[in-house]
């Protein structure tokens, strides 16, 4: 799940906005415990298995021509970034059920 990055329709909170700011925040601190809880403190080692990137969305993507200006479309730039956690377009109100899980993990342990 973490390895389709900062996904603001997965990580943000509901009724917080920017959406994109809360996406981040959670999708931060569940990579941090993942990070901690696997023992990877090397900073190279953890960019290389959940690199940082900046938050994206399923809508920005279709709808602000970002597919457009990289020659490819927006639904394959979507099913490219969902399919590195073995998932699709339709998983995503599972995994955003996920993500709020993770972060309630990570937060009561904090």
């Amino acid at each position: 799940m973490l390895a389709i990055g900062r996904c603001v329709e997965v990580w943000a909170a509901p009724d917080v906005a920017p959406p994109s700011w809360s996406a981040v925040r959670r999708f931060e601190a569940v990579r941090d415990g993942w990070l901690a809880s696997n023992g990877v403190q090397r900073i190279e080692e953890q960019q290389r298995l959940i690199p940082h990137g900046s938050p994206w969305s399923v809508e920005h993507v279709c709808y602000r021509g970002q597919a457009e200006r990289g020659g490819e479309t927006a639904p394959s730039i979507v099913a490219v970034r969902l399919a590195r956690a073995g998932v699709t377009a339709d998983d995503l109100p599972v995994l955003r059920v996920e993500a709020a899980r993770l972060f309630k993990a990570i937060e009561a342990t904090a």
